[in-house]
């Protein structure tokens, strides 16, 4: 459950709101009654674990998507100097 929260607390559309209602530039912070004003719903247990294998296969999708980018600019280098 933490988890959820967690991943719930990191979406962009509640960080967007998080950076609406900040006060402060050096140390952005944030209100007690502002963070009562998010609604986190809380979804069964199942939905819970799938949201958060969703999100941790869309991380992998992410980091793999950047290491073949990474390995055809490595490629097309090699190419150009061979």
């Amino acid at each position: 459950r933490d988890k959820y929260l967690t991943w719930y607390l990191n979406h962009p559309r509640v960080q967007s709101y998080l950076k609406s209602v900040s006060k402060g530039t050096n140390l952005p912070s944030i209100t007690i009654s502002d963070m009562q004003e998010i609604e986190i719903p809380i979804p069964s247990l199942e939905t819970q674990r799938n949201v958060l294998q969703l999100h941790d296969l869309h991380q992998q999708e992410v980091a793999i998507k950047r290491k073949l980018e990474h390995l055809r600019e490595l490629s097309l280098q090699e190419q150009i100097i061979n």
